[in-house]
């Protein structure tokens, strides 16, 4: 989708900003990245080595940055477990695990080697360090046909560049050249990690940033591309620069990233409008002081029942978790349309159906989902919310005829009614970020990707109908 052009007759590369280049690459998929080679230290209180080593962010078994030293000690030293990393250049010593420590009887001479990993590691000028702009790298994410940039060095145009702001900052999303359908098919084939875009992130009106704003924003970052993305990536391995361009500061850290899965994902792949028009709303209720923690869980739940983590049955109980969580903090926190005791009264199913009437999403059960129509109609159940209330209380509650209901269900209707509890949850999302624009509705099975894009339900004059 990130189309190249090249020619006078179509293009002047020239008059198009080039594309952000990466601070780190990995040319093949899942390979690791090398951070630092250099002294390092192993601090266990009574047990001390040092010696050569080297920090490498490994993608697998989990991505995190794992660390590897030799030590000519008389004796092993170190015992696995709990141990202080320290860097030269790092800003203080990290908490680590040493998980292998091993004879190296290979050399000439004999030697130890132990690794391990780490959560976090700071390089840089240290604290009260002033950046102007920071560099990331986003792995797995999707591809979107965005605004021109140039390639380095060629004459070509590719349309692969978002950019969004929100609460003063601007974000930069460029999809690297190798970012391809042949690239993503393998990436989809293989199941791994690779990187597939690079990011940089900055104040609006250039003013300059400490390193605690700058990790502040990358973990909004992470959800929202998160969201983005239908599955957890992250803002990994970011490099901050100062006012003269110099690089003031690394953070290498584990983040919760998915290996690349095929999932839903509501954004609509053939415009940035997804990512310029909720990212303003996103960040303005996540920074809010009712809405925050409640946004954020919602997402994780989000998250997890997008990629079926429970099976569908278990996945609509994970949605159902955001809908009690989102319908509490709107009719009762934030707009109080109900007081905390009325709102405990009410069945599951009437405050999902009072969230979605609040947010202007339809009620019944969709068009699409032909054999959840068939279902509700067995069952009496009145609309969308009923159904999929229903289909929760029967998997949560033990009495057998109860559980019949999703049991003895054709395996389709589970399905459809996961599939609605999906999109009611991205809707609601989208619409609690005051989105206004198109989306990818994940119902409209059996058509193109072009034609699953419609606007959001608020926009529309025929929502009932939908």
């Amino acid at each position: 989708m990130t189309e190249e052009q090249s020619g006078e007759d179509l293009f002047k590369a020239n008059e198009f900003p080039e594309g952000l280049q990466g601070v780190y690459t990995m040319p093949t998929i899942n390979e690791p990245i090398l951070l630092y080679e250099g002294s390092l230290d192993i601090d266990q209180g009574e047990r001390k080595v040092s010696g050569p080593g080297s920090i490498t962010f490994r993608w697998l078994p989990v991505p995190a940055p794992r660390f590897q030293i030799e030590h000519s000690a008389s004796k092993n030293d170190l015992a696995l477990g709990y141990a202080l990393l320290s860097v030269r250049g790092a800003i203080m010593a990290s908490k680590a695990i040493v998980d292998n420590s091993r004879l190296d009887i290979s050399g000439t001479k004999k030697s130890w080697e132990a690794s391990g990993w780490f959560s976090t590691l700071e390089t840089g000028k240290g604290k009260g360090t002033e950046l102007t702009s920071v560099i990331f790298h986003v792995p797995n994410f999707v591809d979107f046909l965005g605004s021109p940039i140039r390639e380095r060095g060629k004459q070509q145009v590719r349309m692969a560049r978002a950019v969004f702001e929100g609460e003063g900052w601007r974000v930069v999303l460029d999809a690297l050249s190798t970012t391809n359908e042949k690239f993503l098919a393998q990436l989809k084939g293989n199941g791994g990690y690779a990187i597939t875009h690079v990011g940089r992130f900055e104040r609006v009106n250039g003013e300059s940033f400490n390193t605690e704003a700058a990790r502040d924003f990358m973990g909004s970052l992470c959800y929202f591309l998160s969201f983005c993305r239908g599955m957890w990536i992250a803002p990994v391995l970011p490099v901050g620069f100062d006012s003269k361009g110099t690089r003031a500061w690394e953070e290498w850290r584990d983040w919760t990233i998915d290996r690349f899965l095929s999932v839903n994902r509501w954004i609509n792949e053939f415009s940035t409008e997804s990512f310029s028009g909720a990212f303003p709303g996103f960040l303005s209720r996540s920074m809010d002081k009712t809405w925050g923690e409640p946004i954020r869980l919602s997402l994780w739940w989000y998250m997890e029942s997008n990629k079926r983590a429970g099976g569908h049955e278990g996945s609509m109980i994970l949605a159902q978790s955001a809908f009690e969580l989102l319908a509490w903090t709107l009719l009762v926190e934030d707009h109080r349309i109900l007081s905390a005791d009325g709102f405990e009264k009410l069945p599951a199913s009437d405050k999902l159906r009072l969230l979605l009437s609040h947010c202007k999403i339809p009620l019944a059960v969709p068009v699409h989902l032909i054999e959840l129509q068939k279902l509700s109609k067995k069952h009496n159940w009145a609309d969308g919310p009923h159904a999929i209330t229903e289909m929760r209380n029967s998997l949560t509650h033990p009495k057998p005829k109860k559980r019949s209901r999703v049991l003895d269900a054709e395996p389709i209707a589970v399905f459809e009614a996961w599939s609605l509890s999906i999109w009611y949850l991205e809707l609601v999302l989208l619409w609690l970020f005051e989105y206004k624009g198109s989306y990818t509705n994940l119902l409209r099975r059996g058509c193109t990707s072009q034609e699953a894009v419609e606007l959001v339900p608020w926009r529309t004059c025929s929502a009932a109908s939908l």
